[in-house]
């Protein structure tokens, strides 16, 4: 039993990277034909005032380059910095919608709200003498359903938002966004992936000693344009097949 699950996971897995290989031969081929490696080295080079070696054989080695593309990226940058820089801390905004679900504890509430309130009237000799009196009072607790719907929602908007700054923080948001605007200024397209899940060591008070703790965080990062590929049939990153990273790592990155 056990040599046979050993054949099926080896069989699985070459299966599975098999296939990954295959989908990552597609996407390199594909943007190799279709001149976007040439353009992105291409960029990189202006940015770095670096002739490619056809350039300098047709400038028989005279290898004078001003720099202006660097300059004007830097530029560039700096006024994307000063544009960002007031809302960097917190570059959103949080807001219920007009009408928020009510959540099952305030409905079950509405529900027993009603039957008092018939209840009581009934007990009180008062009798809705019509579907629109009914309706009246129905209407009425909606309403205060409502409003206690709301109030719910302001309280929880206002911890989701302290949540997202937390994971803002603990996931490097500010110096990878900084990266992301440096390939914007380069490149023809630039690359922010949030929602990954580092292993991190973190200092942690045990009483009154000071210790290294492993944590798992939620980090933002940049992803280099060259180490990209999405599928040949992608117009966003939404809607194609697959998208591959290319990522080089450690043996301890990977653990």
């Amino acid at each position: 039993i056990d040599k046979a699950r050993d054949e099926q996971d080896g069989y699985l897995f070459d299966g599975l990277s098999q296939h990954i290989l295959s989908c990552f031969e597609r996407a390199r081929s594909h943007r190799s034909e279709h001149g976007i490696d040439e353009e992105i080295v291409g960029c990189l080079r202006a940015y770095r005032a670096k002739y490619s070696a056809e350039q300098l054989a047709r400038f028989e080695g005279i290898a004078i380059y001003r720099g202006l593309t660097g300059m004007l990226c830097r530029t560039a940058e700096s006024w994307l910095e000063d544009a960002y820089i007031m809302v960097e801390d917190k570059p959103w905004t949080l807001q219920p919608t007009p009408r928020p679900l009510l959540p099952a504890t305030i409905r079950a509430a509405l529900e027993q709200a009603i039957e008092s309130r018939f209840s009581e009237l009934a007990q009180n000799g008062v009798v809705p003498r019509t579907e629109k009196d009914r309706y009246d009072i129905v209407r009425a607790l909606r309403d205060e359903a409502d409003r206690l719907a709301k109030e719910e929602a302001d309280k929880a908007l206002k911890g989701m938002d302290d949540y997202i700054s937390d994971q803002l923080v603990e996931g490097d948001w500010r110096s990878e966004f900084a990266k992301f605007r440096h390939d914007v200024m380069i490149y023809p397209t630039a690359i922010l992936k949030s929602g990954t899940w580092r292993n991190t060591r973190r200092a942690q008070w045990n009483g009154d000693t000071m210790e290294a703790v492993d944590e798992v965080v939620k980090v933002s990062e940049r992803v280099a344009p060259i180490d990209f590929f999405p599928s040949p049939d992608s117009t966003t990153t939404q809607d194609g097949e697959f998208v591959i990273e290319r990522m080089r790592m450690s043996r301890s990155a990977l653990v």
